[in-house]
This record gives C-alpha cells, sequence and structure tokens, in this order.
C-alpha cells in the first residue's frame, strides 16, 4: 500500500510540473541581421488571416456561415485600432480593432497603442456574442496577441516601359514590382548605384492581393525623360514599424542600342519653290515671258536631306532621348549660303530638334523594342513675296549641302536634362546634279470618238476627244502658247492650234485636244481610216521652238456599214 501511495504522488507531482510549464510564457530570443545581408524569406503566418473589415463583412452577411468558418478557430486579423479599453464587467484590457474586440492576457502589449495605429492580431474568434436582450456586441476575439511580423513574397518584377502602359506612364522609368503581403503597410526604398534613395509607401492594412496581376511602381529615375544609370540598384522593404521585411539587389547593363538611318528621298532641288495663284496667270508680266520669273539658275540648287532615325534596344533599361543634334563633321566653307540677316550664322553645320517635337510614345525605346523615333530633314525659312506672282520662297537654314561628295554626320541624343547619352557617326553620300532641264510626266488618253459621215459628200471621217495629263516634275517651267499635232500614217496629216497654258515645276494640269469643225469640216485631228495611228503632240512657245514633243498611239476601229 505504501509503494502504491509513493508511486501516485510521483505521477501528480510529473504532472503539475508539465503543467506549470506549459503556463510559463517563454520568448525566444530575437536576432537583427548583421547589415548588407538579405533577410531569409518571411515566415508565412500560421491560421486564418484576414481584415477585421472583410471579416466584420462576412458575419453581416451571414453570420451562420461566419461561425462555421471562423468560430472556435485561431484567426490572425489586421486593420485599424478604433478604441483601447477594459471591460467593464470583468476588467478584461480590450482592443477594438474596427468592428472587432480583442481581449488580451497581457495588458503590457496595449502600453504602446494608440486610436488610428494599424495592428496585427492573433486570437480565438468566438463570434459575435449577445445579451439576454439579443442585443448584438463586436465580433469578440479571446487570449489575444500582438503580431509583429508582415507577410511578404515578391512573385517576378519589370522594367518599364510597357505596351499595357498609357502614354503619360511612360515619361519615367520605373521599377514595377508583382507580389503579395499580409500585414503592416509597407515602405519600399530604392537605392540607385550613386547611393541616392527613393522611398515610397504602400499603403494598405491587412491582405494585399492586388499587387499580384497590377504592379507597385518605384521611379528609377527623379526627372522625366531622364535615362536611368546603369548599376546595381539595392530594394529594401520595411513595415511601417521599421522592421525590414526583405532586400532585393536589382543589376541592370542599361539600354544597347542599334540606331539605324534611312535616306528616305534626299535630292537635289531649288532654293524657290514657286506656286502660281490663278489669279496671277493672265497678268501681263507673266505673259510677256514666264521662264524668266520660274526658271531657278544653277546656284539656286542644294541638295535637300530626309533621314528617318529608328533605334532597336537589345539591353535591360528603357532609353529615353527628347532632343537630337546632328553635326557636319567634316565642314566645308562652301556649304553655307551667302550672309544674310534672316539666316543662322553657321546654319549649315548643326540640326538641333526642339524640346516636345517628339511625341510621348517617340520619346522612349523600352527594352526589346525597336521603333522610329525621329525624322530629321532639311529645315527652310520661308515666306511669301511677289505681288502678281503669288509664290513661295523656302531658303534652306539647316542639314543641306550644295556640292556632291561624302559627307560624316554626327548624331548627338540627348534626354531630358541635357545629357549625350547616345552618340553616332554615319556617312551620306550627295550624288552629282543631273543638268537643269524640263521633266514632264505626259499621258495622252482617248475619252471620245467615232465615225461620221457628212451630208455633201461620200467621205466619212472619225472624230476624237483626247485628255492629256501634264506634270511637271522638273525644275523648269513648261511654257508653250501652241499645240501641234503630226498624225504620221493616215490620210489627214493633222493641224495646229493655239493653246496658252504654263505648267510650273511640282505642278499638275490637264488639257484637252479635240477634233474642230470649221464651216462643218474636220480639223486639227481627225482620222480618214481605221488602224494603228501614231499621233505626234508638239508643244511650240511664243518663239516658234518646240519645248516639248511627244508621241502616243490612237488605235481606229473599222468602219461601220453604211446603212
Amino acid at each position: 500500500m505504501l509503494r502504491k501511495c509513493i508511486l501516485l504522488a510521483v505521477i501528480l507531482a510529473m504532472i503539475f510540473s508539465l503543467s506549470a510549464c506549459d503556463l510559463v510564457p517563454t520568448k525566444a530570443p530575437t536576432e537583427t541581421p548583421p547589415p548588407g545581408t538579405t533577410p531569409m524569406p518571411t515566415k508565412e503566418l500560421e491560421g486564418i488571416k484576414i481584415t477585421a473589415t472583410d471579416l466584420y463583412d462576412e458575419y453581416e452577411a451571414n453570420e451562420i456561415a461566419a461561425d462555421q468558418k471562423y468560430r472556435n478557430r485561431a484567426v490572425t486579423i489586421a486593420g485599424l485600432i478604433a478604441d483601447i479599453s477594459r471591460e467593464p464587467a470583468t476588467n478584461e484590457p480590450y482592443v477594438d480593432v474596427g468592428e472587432v474586440r480583442c481581449f488580451f492576457n497581457n495588458e503590457n502589449e496595449l502600453l504602446k497603442l494608440a486610436n488610428g495605429q494599424e495592428i496585427v492580431v492573433k486570437g480565438k474568434c468566438l463570434g459575435k456574442k449577445k445579451e439576454k436582450e439579443k442585443a448584438s456586441f463586436p465580433i469578440i476575439f479571446k487570449g489575444c496577441s500582438l503580431i509583429e511580423e508582415t507577410e511578404f513574397q515578391l512573385i517576378r518584377w519589370g522594367v518599364s516601359p510597357s505596351e499595357e502602359l498609357l502614354p503619360y506612364q511612360l515619361a519615367r522609368a520605373r521599377l514595377y514590382l508583382y507580389f503579395k503581403k499580409f500585414g503592416y503597410s509597407l515602405i519600399f526604398t530604392l537605392i540607385d548605384p550613386k547611393g541616392e534613395e527613393r522611398s515610397c509607401e504602400c499603403e494598405g492594412i491587412g491582405v494585399t492581393n492586388q499587387y499580384e496581376s497590377h504592379p507597385f511602381a518605384i521611379d528609377l529615375t527623379a526627372v522625366d525623360y531622364e535615362n536611368p544609370m546603369p548599376g546595381e540598384y539595392k530594394l529594401i522593404v520595411k513595415d511601417i514599424k521599421g522592421n525590414v521585411v526583405a532586400t532585393q539587389p536589382f543589376r541592370f547593363s542599361g539600354p544597347r542600342l542599334d540606331v539605324k538611318i534611312t535616306d528616305e528621298r534626299s535630292c537635289w532641288t531649288p532654293d524657290m519653290r514657286l506656286v502660281i495663284s490663278e489669279r496671277a496667270r493672265d497678268s501681263p508680266d507673266i505673259l510677256r515671258d514666264p521662264s524668266k520669273a520660274f526658271a531657278p539658275s544653277d546656284k539656286d540648287f542644294h541638295y535637300f536631306v530626309n533621314l528617318n532615325i529608328s533605334i532597336r534596344n537589345t539591353g535591360d533599361l528603357p532609353f529615353y532621348c527628347t532632343r537630337l543634334i546632328v553635326k557636319l563633321r567634316d565642314f566645308k566653307p562652301d556649304e553655307t549660303t551667302p550672309p544674310s540677316p534672316r539666316l543662322l550664322p553657321r546654319c549649315s553645320i548643326e540640326y538641333v530638334t526642339k524640346p516636345g517635337e517628339f511625341g510621348p510614345t517617340e520619346k522612349v525605346v523600352g527594352p526589346g523594342e525597336e521603333k522610329s523615333i525621329a525624322k530629321i530633314s532639311t529645315q527652310y525659312d520661308s515666306y511669301v513675296f511677289g505681288m502678281v506672282v503669288a509664290c513661295s520662297n523656302y531658303r534652306p537654314v539647316a542639314l543641306y549641302f550644295r556640292s556632291p561628295g561624302e559627307r560624316v554626320l554626327g548624331l548627338e541624343f540627348l534626354d531630358e536634362t541635357g545629357k549625350v547619352v547616345h552618340s553616332v557617326n554615319t556617312t551620306l553620300t550627295v550624288p552629282q546634279r543631273l543638268p537643269l532641264k524640263l521633266q514632264l510626266d505626259m499621258e495622252a488618253i482617248e475619252k471620245a470618238g467615232g465615225w461620221v459621215w457628212l451630208d455633201d459628200e461620200e467621205k466619212c471621217h472619225y472624230w476624237i476627244r483626247l485628255l492629256v495629263n501634264i506634270k511637271n516634275i522638273g525644275h523648269r517651267v513648261l511654257d508653250f502658247t501652241q499645240i501641234s499635232v503630226k498624225i504620221l500614217n493616215d490620210d489627214f496629216p493633222g493641224g495646229t492650234f493655239d493653246m496658252r497654258c504654263i505648267v510650273a515645276p511640282g505642278e499638275k494640269k490637264s488639257i484637252w485636244i479635240s477634233t474642230w469643225y470649221r464651216h462643218d469640216r474636220p480639223t486639227i485631228i481627225y482620222f480618214c481610216s481605221p488602224g494603228k495611228k501614231v499621233v505626234t503632240l508638239q508643244f511650240i512657245n511664243d518663239s516658234g521652238e518646240v519645248v516639248y514633243s511627244m508621241n502616243t498611239t490612237i488605235t481606229v476601229p473599222e468602219k461601220p456599214p453604211v446603212e
């Protein structure tokens, strides 16, 4: 019996000692990671995690379903402190987190709290407590304790720009972070290769899932349209309590550019491009000698430059360009025009695009993108002169040449800060200028025709109506007063008629040539027999000189039978 009593006493002592160990709170020592190291990934908080607002909304929507989901379970909630007080009946300390009342066993945890602060609490959810009168109290949590950690997981990241972004969002290079977290609001600090810091706060207490699909952006630069520096960036993520949640280094080698320069329709062109007004065509001055008014001389020509600049970026950072300078590396004094107060000094040496000349989408070339960022061409100083002749006078002032040969052009790309961020040289070959001559693009189209019998003759003839389209593609004016029609293989040799016409360089005009009748007899142009007829049109000026001629073939059908 004595042995049984002793054994029972030993067993009771062991049970009591184990129970005492469970009741004594223990706290593991915390260590701050040494500077320059990356903390271990945050440990996922155990149990159910939800914001106080979402928990209240679920109870309001369906209290029975919410009880089955949360009642008598360990739940971690996050929210803002609404009240800190004691329960009058039991003197228990509590914190109201929204509509959730959290009772704490250790009131020392509440000493540094204040209304409006963010808080993360873990406790046992008891559901909604009700009095005898069935008046509903807030949701009750028991055995609560504060949670100091914030759960954070970086899913992926990228660098702007992106095709999903709007034009105004492309103005600044950004680091885009995709992550999920639970806990306190976060503060992101990015340290660039120079050691400068840029911080931004990610507000949102509790669960934050929106950044899993829509990224959180951190600026890589302090100025719009500034190129970010290559090198190592360091991201430090802290919660609002100052705890380091995560650190992540990012290393960028910078943009890698392939500049392509395409010559698009560069050509020799006269300094003056003329447009003759309709009211001035019949003026005495023009009719007297129009060729003197419009024909440029050899010295009035320059080589018009039109270049397209495209860039392919194979690097890992976006490239920004807001201005472009084109410099003539091997400048020759004969490239400039005679001194004039209207011209800029040393005008043909440098071409500068104006700030804001590029659109938002043309200023930036993202990693992996290829786009045309600029078209540069000869700049002109233009004005209108003349009382009778309404014409525009264009004088080149930048990026033009007056002699053939190879020219080395230097292109300098500048960003918004005025810094030259890239430069490249290219060679432009200026060809020999063709002799100054009249060049026309002319065609004759048969619009109508048919066989006609005259009442007083047995013979018949084929009448015709031709439309002649004239396009002056040269640098001299086409000026004629007569048109001579010669038919090479028909009984009727052709005729001549008067027509005054002026076609300026670059102008298009159409004239009609048709069978004329005089005293009921055909003249000018008609045919007496069927077959293919070769017709020569000669355009004659006031001096009787043939200034241009063309041949066209007319197919005359067989004569219809006489009824």
